[in-house]
């Protein structure tokens, strides 16, 4: 158990010491850890926690290990292709760390294959993106060109005003972030999804209204 250091109040606000960045910060930055500390609350600040986490090649090969074998118990595509999981555990672990980078996604080789050593790869969330572009186009006979780009949804090819930008699908192979899928068909699913979880009745009419 780490060693006890009075908290502080610093302008009427009570703050905890972080060990690991070596500063006072209030209480709600930290996490709660019930009896484990005489305070109830964990050692080191949330930001310091998060880095940690992250840059834990063993913490990190846990919960990656969890989120694959969740898809491949849980998830629709997955058990509807069969996809299995072909490593023990302990297998996996070791062959993650040896080959851990920070910020790096596991990917399958070939997205119809098991998940086995010889059909994974650690690759950067830009290769990711990248791969999972060229294996939806390649599925759906799809192509993007200098001037359009190719909807997932309802499968033409629009002008690149016509999709969306998204934070998380910007990379260097796609520097704006366009969605995957044009503005008009996000506007259908975002609705077919109201009606379907919040309208009631209405669902009907509104399927109605699209025959």
């Amino acid at each position: 158990m780490a060693s006890r250091i009075d908290h502080r109040t610093v302008k009427g606000i009570e703050n905890k010491w972080c060990s690991e960045c070596k500063k006072y910060h209030p209480l709600d930055c930290f996490h709660k850890a019930g009896n484990h500390y005489w305070d109830g609350l964990f050692y080191i600040c949330r930001e310091c926690f998060n880095q940690k986490r992250k840059s834990n090649p063993r913490i990190n090969a846990l919960n990656v290990w969890r989120q694959m074998t969740d898809r491949v118990a849980k998830d629709g595509n997955y058990l509807k292709r069969g996809t299995k999981v072909l490593i023990e555990k302990d297998d996996f672990i070791n062959w993650y760390e040896t080959n851990w980078f920070p910020h790096c996604v596991l990917d399958r080789k070939n997205n119809l294959g098991d998940y086995e050593l010889s059909n994974i790869q650690l690759i950067t969330h830009a290769e990711h993106n990248k791969k999972l572009r060229d294996d939806l186009l390649l599925s759906l006979g799809g192509k993007d060109t200098e001037e359009t780009r190719f909807c997932r949804s309802c499968k033409t090819n629009k002008s690149f005003e016509d999709f969306g930008k998204k934070k998380k699908s910007i990379s260097q192979f796609n520097k704006e972030g366009f969605d995957s899928i044009c503005r008009e068909c996000a506007r259908i699913k975002r609705m077919e999804f109201y009606y379907r979880n919040k309208g009631g009745t209405n669902h009907a009419r509104y399927q109605t209204s699209r025959s």
